[in-house]
C-alpha cells in the first residue's frame, strides 16, 4: 500500500506537468502575436516606457521556447514548427533591450551628414549612348565622414553607388541621358556586406537598379544620409534657347531620349506650331535596336498649364499640392481632367483623360532609322494647332511617341510624356513661382509657410492635418537646448516635391532651373521693426532636404515621426 501511494504521489505531479506543458504550447503562438503588436504600437508612437514594461514579457517569452525546444521528448516536427517564433521572439526582445540600454541615444544628435555634395566640385559628361559619368574631384562629397555616394536619375528611377575615396572624390557611371536630373547624397555607412562592398568599389560603381532589394535597402534607408544635391544633365554643346531635351524610361533595358526645338515659343489660339524633334532609343542590345527600326510611330502632342494669364503658378498631378481649392480654400487632389471628345459618329463625349489641351497634330513626317549599337536613332519634324478655346498662359508641350496601333509602349501601361518645350499662349502676365519658406520644418502635422501672395492661390494636402494658417516652430533643440538653424533658401513644392519615406527621392522637376545664370536676395524684417538684407549671392544648386528617414522633432523624450507631406 505505501508503495503504491509513493507512485501515485510521483506519477500525479508529472502529468500535471506534461498537461501544463501542452497548454502552454496552445497559448505561446497568441502571447507571441500579441506581444508584438503591442511592441509595434509602442515603437510607433515612440513610447519608451512602454517598451521598457514590455522587455520582461519578451525576455519571458523567449526562455519558454528555449525551454520546450530543448525538451528531449519534443519531436523534430514540433520543434520545427516552434523555431519561426523563437526568432520573432528573439529579434523583438533584441530590438526593445537595445533601445532601454542605451536611452541615452534619444537625447543625443543622430549622426548624419548635414551638408550636401560640393556641386562645384562635381562634373556630368553625358555620352552618346545615352549613359553619364559623374565625377567627383577630390573634396566633393563634402564631408569627411561620407563613405557612400548615391546619385539618382529623377526621370527614370535608375540608380548607382559607389563608395567614396578617403579624399572625398568618386566616380559613377549610369543611364542620364541630357534632360535629366541627377540627385546626389552621400551617407556614413561602412557596415556593409562584402559582396556589396565589392560592388561599390568597382570603377563605375555599382548599378542599384536590379540589385536586390535588401541591398537596395541598406543603401536607400540609411539615417545618417545627406541632403541631396540636384544637378541637370546638360548637352556637351550650348542648348539653344528654344531647345528642350527629354528622357524616359521605356523598359527594364530601355530608354527613350533626344531633344526638340520649336519653330516659335510664343502662339496663339488658333496658330500652327511646329516642333522639329531628334529621337534616340537605346535598346538591350544591336538587334533590339534593328528590330525597332522597322516600327511605324505615332506623335502625339499636348499643353500641360504652368503658369495661367495672371502669372499664378500652377500644379501638374494636383496630389499632396493643388491650385484646384474648395471656396473655404481646402485643397481638392485629383489626377485628371475632364476632357471633351467627339467619337467617329461625331457625338461629343467628356471623360476623364489627361491634364491639360489636346492639340491638333496636323502633319508627321519621320526620317530614316539609323541604328549605332544598340541605339536607334531618327528625326522627325511635329505640326501641331493650338485650339481656338485654348487659355491664355505659359504651358509645357509634352508629347508621347510610341508604334503604331500599340496600347503598351514596350511594356508599360502609361508612358511617361515627353517634354518639348515651353510655350507662351498669348501675352499673360510675368510667370510668379509658388515659394514656401521652411519647408524642411515639420510643425503640427504640416511643413512651410506659404506666402500670404499665395493662400489663395494654392494649398497643401497632408492628409492628416488641415494646414495651419501660421507656422509655429521651436526656438531651441529638443536634444541639446541649442538654438536651431533654419535655412532661409525658398522651396518650390510645384515644381517637384516627394512624399517621404518612398524612396527618398524628388519627383522629376516641372522646370529645370539654370541656377549658373540665377541668385537669390533675402530680405528680414525683425519684430522690432529693423530689416537686414542678405545677398545677393549666386545661386548653386537645388536641394532635397528629406532624402533620409530621421525624426522632425523630440517631445517629452519620445520622437515624433516624420510628417507627410515632405517636399525639398
Amino acid at each position: 500500500m505505501k508503495l503504491l501511494l509513493c507512485s501515485l504521489a510521483v506519477l500525479i505531479p508529472a502529468a500535471a506537468s506534461a498537461g501544463e506543458i501542452l497548454h502552454r504550447d496552445q497559448d505561446i503562438p497568441q502571447k507571441v502575436v500579441r506581444l508584438e503588436e503591442k511592441l509595434h504600437e509602442a515603437l510607433r508612437q515612440g513610447d519608451f516606457d512602454r517598451v521598457t514594461q514590455l522587455l520582461p514579457q519578451a525576455e519571458f517569452l523567449e526562455s519558454q521556447l528555449l525551454e520546450i525546444l530543448e525538451a528531449p521528448q519534443r519531436s523534430a516536427r514540433e520543434k520545427e514548427e516552434l523555431r519561426p517564433l523563437l526568432e520573432i521572439i528573439h529579434g523583438l526582445r533584441r530590438d526593445a533591450a537595445r533601445l532601454v540600454a542605451h536611452r541615452g541615444w534619444r537625447r543625443r544628435t543622430q549622426p548624419r551628414i548635414e551638408r550636401p555634395p560640393d556641386p562645384k566640385l562635381i562634373s556630368v559628361s553625358p555620352e552618346e549612348d545615352g549613359q553619364a559619368v559623374i565625377t567627383g574631384a577630390p573634396g566633393a562629397a563634402g564631408d569627411t565622414r561620407a563613405r557612400i555616394v548615391r546619385v539618382v536619375n529623377l526621370f527614370t528611377s535608375d540608380q548607382a553607388a559607389a563608395l567614396v575615396r578617403e579624399d572625398g572624390s568618386f566616380k559613377v557611371r549610369l543611364v542620364a541621358p541630357p534632360g535629366s536630373s541627377l540627385q546626389i547624397s552621400t551617407s556614413m555607412q561602412e557596415d556593409i556586406p562584402e559582396e556589396l562592398r565589392r560592388g561599390l568599389a568597382s570603377p563605375w560603381g555599382l548599378d542599384l537598379t536590379n540589385l536586390r532589394e535588401e541591398f537596395q535597402g541598406i543603401i536607400q534607408g540609411d539615417r545618417s544620409c545627406s541632403p541631396g544635391l540636384i544637378l541637370p544633365v546638360k548637352r556637351k554643346n550650348p542648348v539653344a534657347q528654344d531647345e528642350a531635351c527629354f528622357v524616359r524610361k521605356l523598359g527594364k533595358e530601355r530608354w527613350l531620349f533626344g531633344t526638340a526645338r520649336l519653330s516659335q515659343t510664343h502662339l496663339s489660339p488658333g496658330e500652327l506650331g511646329e516642333a522639329a524633334i531628334t529621337l534616340s532609343i537605346r535598346c538591350e542590345s544591336e538587334g533590339a535596336a534593328r528590330r525597332l527600326a522597322d516600327h511605324r510611330f505615332d506623335a502625339h502632342c499636348g499643353l500641360t498649364p504652368l503658369f495661367d494669364q495672371n502669372g499664378m503658378h500652377l500644379s501638374a498631378m494636383r496630389l499632396l499640392a493643388t491650385h484646384v481649392l474648395t471656396p473655404t480654400g481646402l485643397p481638392i487632389e485629383t489626377q485628371t481632367d475632364l476632357v471633351g471628345r467627339r467619337d467617329p459618329l461625331g457625338h461629343f463625349h467628356m471623360e476623364p483623360g489627361p491634364q491639360g489641351v489636346e492639340t491638333h497634330i496636323r502633319e508627321v513626317d519621320f526620317g530614316r532609322w539609323r541604328v549605332q549599337g544598340r541605339v536607334a536613332k531618327v528625326s522627325l519634324s511635329l505640326r501641331f494647332e493650338i485650339p481656338h478655346n485654348a487659355p491664355l498662359g505659359t504651358y509645357s508641350l509634352n508629347g508621347h511617341i510610341q508604334p503604331h496601333e500599340a496600347d503598351e509602349f514596350f511594356g508599360l501601361e502609361h508612358p511617361g510624356e515627353l517634354f518639348l518645350g515651353r510655350v507662351t499662349i498669348g501675352k499673360p502676365a510675368q510667370p510668379r513661382l509658388a515659394c514656401v519658406l521652411l519647408g524642411s520644418a515639420g510643425s503640427g502635422g504640416s511643413r512651410g509657410a506659404v506666402a500670404r501672395e499665395d493662400r489663395t492661390a494654392y494649398n497643401f494636402a497632408p492628409r492628416n492635418v488641415l494646414r495651419p494658417d501660421k507656422l509655429i516652430i521651436p526656438r531651441d533643440d529638443a536634444r541639446t537646448n541649442k538654438p536651431i538653424h533654419y535655412p532661409l533658401d525658398p522651396y518650390f513644392p510645384l515644381v517637384s516635391l516627394t512624399d517621404r519615406p518612398h524612396e527618398f527621392r524628388l519627383w522629376p522637376p516641372r522646370i529645370s532651373f539654370d541656377c549658373g545664370s540665377s541668385n537669390l536676395t533675402v530680405t528680414v524684417k525683425a519684430p522690432d521693426g529693423r530689416t537686414e538684407r542678405i545677398g545677393p549671392a549666386p545661386l548653386i544648386a537645388a536641394q532635397n532636404d528629406l532624402t533620409s528617414v530621421c525624426p522632425d522633432r523630440l517631445v517629452r523624450d519620445r520622437i515624433i515621426a516624420p510628417v507627410g507631406t515632405s517636399y525639398g
